[in-house]
């Protein structure tokens, strides 16, 4: 969000919110390393909840704080202030906000690569680190926040084995 117009006698400021999400992203990762170090493989519905919370928890933080990092970036570049554009000369800021406004609000991580592009920095490469993690982390993101319910087939004793092996075989026929 743009900074409002300056008023006389106002005083603006704003809060970071990346900071507050990634102290998310960190608290639920701590708490769920505290449960797979001291749980047991047969733990009690509680404590599996809790840890699926927790990781959950640090996956859903650790996503929103590269969006909310990256929105405030675009933010500091265009009013010269804030933290995260700390370190960028007005030259750079206002490349990375004129390149930021030229570009459909689109993914994220293309978000990122837009800003090194301004920067005249080496983009990310799609199938290296960092943007490999990050890219799977946003995916594993968007299953868990678009998450539309599957069934999982479960093996009884009367019926045969489930699963992709058994669906082929039963596709082709039975076995002579």
């Amino acid at each position: 969000m743009r900074k409002p117009q300056r008023k006389l006698g106002g005083t603006y400021s704003r809060v970071d919110l990346s900071h507050y999400h990634l102290y998310s992203a960190f608290f639920f990762m701590h708490h769920a390393e505290r449960i797979e170090e001291t749980a047991s493989e047969v733990a009690d519905t509680d404590i599996v909840y809790r840890y699926r919370s927790f990781v959950m928890g640090s996956v859903l933080s650790s996503v929103a704080f590269l969006e909310a990092k990256i929105a405030e970036l675009r933010s500091d570049a265009e009013s010269g202030g804030g933290l995260s554009a700390t370190g960028l000369t007005m030259a750079q800021r206002k490349a990375v906000a004129a390149a930021l406004d030229a570009s459909p609000s689109g993914r994220m991580l293309d978000r990122y690569q837009i800003v090194l592009r301004a920067l005249g920095k080496d983009v990310f490469k799609a199938d290296q680190e960092p943007y490999r993690s990050i890219s799977l982390l946003v995916t594993l993101r968007n299953y868990l926040v678009h998450f539309a319910g599957e069934w999982l087939a479960e093996p009884d004793d009367e019926s045969a084995p489930v699963g992709p092996a058994a669906d082929s075989a039963t596709a082709q026929g039975p076995v002579p």
